[in-house]
C-alpha cells in the first residue's frame, strides 16, 4: 500500500473522514536531495483546525510527526502541515 493511502487510513482513524484533505507533492521534488523517484515521499496535510481546537500549531506539527513515525522510518521523507478553517 502506498504511502498517500497509509497516511489517508491513519488520519482518518485519527481525526475522522472530513477534517482533512492530503495533498501528494512529490512531484515537486523530482531532482531533489531525498527524493527517491517514487511519486510518494512528500505530503502536504491540510487539516481542520477544529479537529485540533486546544493544541498550538507546533503541538499539531508534533502529533503528526509522533502519528506518522513507523513512516519515516520505511522511507516517508516529507510531511508538512496546514491548519485551516475548513478543507474542501
Amino acid at each position: 500500500m502506498s504511502f498517500h493511502a497509509r497516511i489517508e487510513q491513519r488520519l482518518t482513524e485519527k481525526f475522522g473522514k472530513g477534517a482533512f484533505t492530503l495533498k501528494n507533492k512529490s512531484h515537486l521534488h523530482e531532482g531533489h536531495a531525498g527524493h527517491d523517484g517514487s511519486g510518494d515521499s512528500h505530503f502536504l496535510i491540510f487539516l481542520d483546525k477544529n479537529a485540533v481546537q486546544n493544541l498550538s500549531r507546533i503541538e499539531c506539527h508534533r502529533m503528526i510527526n509522533v502519528l506518522l513515525d513507523d513512516f519515516y522510518k520505511e522511507g516517508l521523507h516529507s510531511v508538512s502541515l496546514r491548519l485551516v478553517d475548513g478543507v474542501q
